[in-house]
């Protein structure tokens, strides 16, 4: 399955980590400095891009940026017909 992780922070990462390792695609997303994206991403071995170009390209998008960051993290993400979004914010709420 391709996965969208927006938020390379330390849920974003250990989201890609585990995921990876069960044999999905990744994209990281969603950060102030591309310099430290592309970082992570090599570190993580997955791939990285603009939060409306990985969102097209995947099938699940998980959300894993701080909460004062989700608005415009949704306004970056564009038109999500069809897809299946993975939100933390739900669980935390359960």
């Amino acid at each position: 399955m391709k996965v969208a992780i927006i938020g390379p922070g330390s849920l974003g990462k250990a989201l890609a980590k585990c995921l990876g390792l069960a044999g999905h695609e990744i994209r990281l997303s969603f950060s102030r400095d591309e310099g430290k994206l592309r970082a992570i991403a090599a570190t993580l071995r997955v791939g990285f891009g603009a939060p409306d170009e990985v969102a097209r390209w995947a099938d699940v998008i998980a959300l894993a940026t701080p909460w004062p960051a989700l608005e415009l993290a949704m306004d970056a993400l564009g038109d999500l017909s069809g897809k299946i979004v993975w939100d933390k914010y739900e669980c935390s709420r359960a």
